[in-house]
């Protein structure tokens, strides 16, 4: 609804600052008779006014009033013929699907820390492949894993604005958002972390579309260092040539690149998981732009995994978890569209049923 508005071409306003899911909606411009009868005394009291002017005006405020019961009648027709939303139901949906893409947004992060210490390990297992050194070398190469530290969500009790649907963007925009609880992007516009346009982030730089409001924030989780295979190790204390311990010293860091590989396989199956429950849960077409969003992170996911030299068999896994939540996506805008097309052949319909009544 569109307030101290009397027709479409009367409106002043940016429309794309109205979310993408409302583009199509019904809109109801209703030019407030009450703003319009303050304003008819005010003038009515001017020293010069004519009677006829006065007269004038006060046919203005009348019509003003007829065409805002008129489309107040519109308005709450429109409204009888919704449907009930069971309103616990779709609290308790959206509860589960931030926390489906919260799983997946951690599993997706730890993935992305284990194949940055594949590449790493690769790097030393390729160093250690040049020109022959002396024993003395490779022994003092032994590998020995870090702690690695990879950031995560966690819950927090107030919402936060964060980045989302960028892959490599893990950013707490503002933290314990001063703004109600928004569901849509447009509603962030006036978020302290937002330009003054309210399009785009002063903290990350990337579009307030890629923004959202979420009972989590980033946080920084240790993954406790990987112990390098002893047999190996002591093998390599034993070495007796050059060569051997050249080989050695490859083994344990093909080692560490095997469990970071078996890290990553738990990981997509858990990406695998997730997909599944989102595939399970009766969303309505309002879910579409939720859904979406985890649909794009896991696109921008799949193009860096093809660009790191991530296993074929692990993208594929990938691939198929971001399917199956597209064939989700497509049903749900279907459903979306749907809705749509149902509301406009009922307002075209009420409206005839009252061309007919009269």
């Amino acid at each position: 609804m569109f307030t101290n508005v009397a027709n479409p071409m009367s409106w002043n306003f940016d429309k794309s600052k109205v979310d993408a899911s409302l583009a199509d909606a019904i809109q109801f411009p209703l030019d407030n008779p009450v703003a319009v009868q303050k304003k008819f005394l005010e003038l009515s009291k001017q020293k010069g006014i004519t009677p006829a002017k006065v007269e004038k005006l006060r046919n203005i405020v009348k019509d003003s009033e007829q065409n805002a019961l008129e489309m107040l009648v519109e308005l709450f027709d429109w409204v009888d013929m919704r449907t009930p939303q069971p309103t616990k139901d779709i609290v308790s949906l959206y509860t589960q699907t931030q926390s489906i893409d919260q799983n997946i947004a951690n599993a997706l992060s730890r993935m992305d820390a284990s194949a940055k210490q594949q590449i790493k390990l690769q790097k030393i297992i390729d160093d250690l492949g040049k020109a022959e050194q002396d024993i003395d070398y490779y022994k003092d190469r032994t590998v020995v894993e870090t702690d690695v530290e990879v950031l995560v969500q966690v819950k927090t009790e107030r919402h936060n604005t964060l980045c989302t649907g960028i892959a490599d963007c893990r950013s707490n925009c503002h933290e314990g958002c001063g703004l109600d609880f928004a569901l849509k992007d447009s509603e962030l516009a006036d978020c302290s972390s937002m330009q003054p346009t309210g399009t785009v982030c002063n903290v990350c730089h990337h579009p307030r579309q890629n923004h959202k409001h979420f009972n989590v924030k980033w946080d920084t989780e240790t993954q406790k260092q990987k112990q390098p295979n002893p047999e190996a190790v002591q093998r390599l204390k034993d070495a007796r040539t050059a060569k051997d311990a050249q080989q050695q010293a490859r083994e344990i860091a093909q080692g560490f690149i095997d469990e970071y590989a078996r890290d990553i396989e738990t990981y997509t199956d858990e990406i695998a998981r997730l997909a599944e429950e989102y595939s399970k849960l009766a969303l309505s077409g309002s879910f579409a732009g939720q859904v979406e969003k985890s649909v794009q992170l896991l696109d921008y996911n799949l193009e860096k995994m093809k660009s790191n030299g991530t296993p074929s068999e692990t993208i594929a896994q990938v691939q198929s978890c971001r399917n199956s939540m597209q064939a989700k996506l497509d049903l749900l805008k279907k459903a979306r569209a749907d809705e749509r097309k149902q509301r406009v052949t009922n307002g075209v319909l009420n409206k005839l049923v009252n061309y007919l009544v009269q």
